[in-house]
This record gives C-alpha cells, sequence and structure tokens, in this order.
C-alpha cells in the first residue's frame, strides 16, 4: 500500500513538472512574439524618426509663411510670402553651409546663460525688382570677447582710385573691375583654438529658436570686414603681388604689372588683357565672384559711388585719343576711408 501511495504522488510530481514545463515553454513562445513585434515596431519608428530629422526646423515648419508675412511687414518692404520664400530659403540654406553648425540639445544645455547672440533676416527689394535676403549678426549685442584681432578694415582712399586711371602705363592696358559675391561668407573659417561663438535664429513668434555654432564671420559682426580683409590680403600675396606701402589696399604684382585697388569687395584692376584675364581665373578658383566689367567705349564701370566712362576725343591732324570720365555721385564719400 505504501509503494502504491508513493508511485501516486510520484506521478503527481511529474505531472505538475511537465505542466510547469508546457506553460514556460508557451510563455516562451510568447515572449518571442512579443519580443518580434516590439523589434517591428521599433524598426517601423526608426523609419519614420528619420524623416522628420531630414526635415528642416525652419523651412519645414508650419509657422514659416506667417513669420514671413510679420517679416514683411516688420521691415516694410513690398511683395507677399510666396515671392520672398525663395530669397529667405536661398539664405538661409547658404549660410547654414557655409557658417553654421547646429547644435544638439545637450550642447544647447551647456552654452552659457546670454552668450548666444541673435540672428535677425534683413529684406531688401532691389531696384532691378530682385528679392534680397540677409541674415544678420546683431553686432552690437556681441560680447567683447568675440573682438580678436581688430575691426577696423582698411579701405582705398580716392586718390589710390583716381592715381590708377591717370598714372603712366603701358599703351595696352585695360581698365576693369570685379565684385566678390558675398565675401564676408568667404572669408577663412575661425580656428580650431579660437574662442567659440553661438548664435540662435527665431524666424517668428511661433517659430522654434534654433542654436549654431559660428564657423566663420557673419554680415553684422564687428570684426566682419576685417576677416575679409586679412583673408584676400592673404590669397593676393600667394598670388605674388605685394601690398602697397602708402595704401594697404592697393596691390602691385611685380612680375605680371597687375595694379589692384580694393574696397572691401570691390575690386579695380589695371594691366594687360592677357594679366587681368589670367587674375581674374585664379580669383574665380578661390572666391565666387560676378562677371567682371571690362571698360571701353560702349561698357562703363560704377565703381563704389563712381560712373567711370571712356570717351574718344579728336583733334584736326592727329590720331584720335582715349579720354577717362569720371562722374562723381552724392553718396560716395561713404565707400571711401
Amino acid at each position: 500500500m505504501d509503494a502504491v501511495q508513493t508511485f501516486e504522488k510520484t506521478l503527481t510530481a511529474a505531472g505538475r513538472k511537465l505542466a510547469s514545463a508546457t506553460a514556460i515553454l508557451n510563455l516562451s513562445a510568447k515572449a518571442a512574439r512579443i519580443a518580434n513585434a516590439r523589434k517591428r515596431a521599433r524598426a517601423f519608428l526608426s523609419a519614420q524618426s528619420t524623416v522628420e530629422v531630414s526635415t528642416h526646423p525652419i523651412l519645414d515648419h508650419s509657422g514659416l509663411q506667417e513669420a514671413i508675412n510679420t517679416l514683411i511687414l516688420k521691415e516694410r518692404v513690398p511683395g507677399t510670402a510666396a515671392e520672398w520664400l525663395t530669397a529667405i530659403t536661398s539664405e538661409i540654406k547658404e549660410v547654414e553651409s557655409r557658417r553654421l553648425t547646429q547644435l544638439t540639445p545637450e550642447e544647447i544645455d551647456a552654452i552659457p546663460r546670454g552668450t548666444a547672440v541673435r540672428l535677425r533676416m534683413r529684406l531688401v527689394r532691389k531696384k532691378d525688382g530682385r528679392f534680397k535676403a540677409r541674415l544678420l549678426v546683431q553686432g552690437f549685442r556681441e560680447p567683447i570677447t568675440w573682438d580678436v584681432g581688430g575691426s577696423d578694415s582698411p579701405t582705398a582712399s580716392l586718390v589710390s582710385v583716381r592715381s590708377l586711371f591717370f598714372m603712366r602705363g603701358h599703351k595696352h592696358d585695360v581698365i576693369s573691375s570685379i565684385d566678390v559675391s558675398t565675401a564676408f561668407l568667404q572669408a577663412d573659417e575661425y580656428e580650431p583654438n579660437a574662442i567659440t561663438r553661438h548664435v540662435y535664429y527665431q524666424a517668428g513668434p511661433n517659430m522654434p529658436r534654433i542654436y549654431y555654432k559660428l564657423r566663420g564671420c557673419l554680415y553684422g559682426q564687428r570684426t566682419a570686414s576685417m576677416e575679409w580683409y586679412r583673408t584676400l590680403c592673404a590669397h593676393l600675396v600667394s598670388e605674388g603681388f605685394r601690398v602697397g606701402k602708402n595704401d594697404p589696399c592697393v596691390y602691385v604684382n611685380p612680375i605680371t604689372k597687375v595694379r589692384l585697388v580694393v574696397v572691401v569687395d570691390d575690386i579695380l584692376c589695371r594691366g594687360s588683357r592677357q594679366a587681368t584675364e589670367a587674375f581674374y581665373t585664379s580669383l574665380a578658383a578661390r572666391f565666387k565672384v560676378q562677371e567682371p566689367t571690362f571698360l571701353s567705349l560702349t561698357s562703363i564701370i560704377t565703381y563704389c559711388g563712381l560712373d567711370i566712362s571712356l570717351t574718344e576725343t579728336h583733334t584736326k591732324g592727329q590720331h584720335p585719343k582715349s579720354c577717362i570720365s569720371i562722374s562723381q555721385k552724392d553718396d560716395m564719400e561713404a565707400f571711401f576711408g
């Protein structure tokens, strides 16, 4: 009898263990199904989040049109939000690619309070009808620690400009001018060990505030013109030009005999046609520039408030002579130091 009871107890215990094992297997299978479902859900969410990260926090924001309308009223310029959208989009993309690195939330939290400088957008309707947007640093808000290397850049004097036209030279010399596009954005970036500069931009009251690290100078900064001067000067010296002793914005190449007068991003050039075109080719390889203008009987040069034209005079018994005429605009004094 004892043996039978013992056997029954053993069978009961074995049944319980089998039931427990079955339950464990069922639970394991269920857990595996849940894990696979969670894995698929994470993959789906990851794909969705990737799409969201690729969107631009300003340009793809639903409140951008309202922000542009507010900006148009503030700047008091004609046009609609749709007409200004292309100019604003182009400016933001250009500045971000050349000068700004967007910060992560952790990097934003590490910025000392009150040290990030605000950016603002200026809108200008050009005389030719173009819509021009410019993203600026509010220079009066810059910390004094940002002023490294001076802020007073030199500009050529009016005497230097006139001397370039009326000096003695070769009869085959040509006079031309060229403009460097968005010059300040093409200045050299800050050194890796330079002080860290932070800026932020908020397109409108209902738009997010985006923080950036500033990699190089922007329009509106106190030191921007000096940063550009040093960049251009270093490039010209590397191309064989010598800086003038009396005017640091006059350059002479002793080999090609090309002479330059520089007022910020406007370059006036005198030399042979071949040497001039070679200089413009090397300049365009380093900077983004506009098409040069060559002075001729049918083409005038507008340079920093001066309208320069070439006319031909006739004297009886002599060959025709070319004469340069310079007409000054009322606001030309603002261009020269």
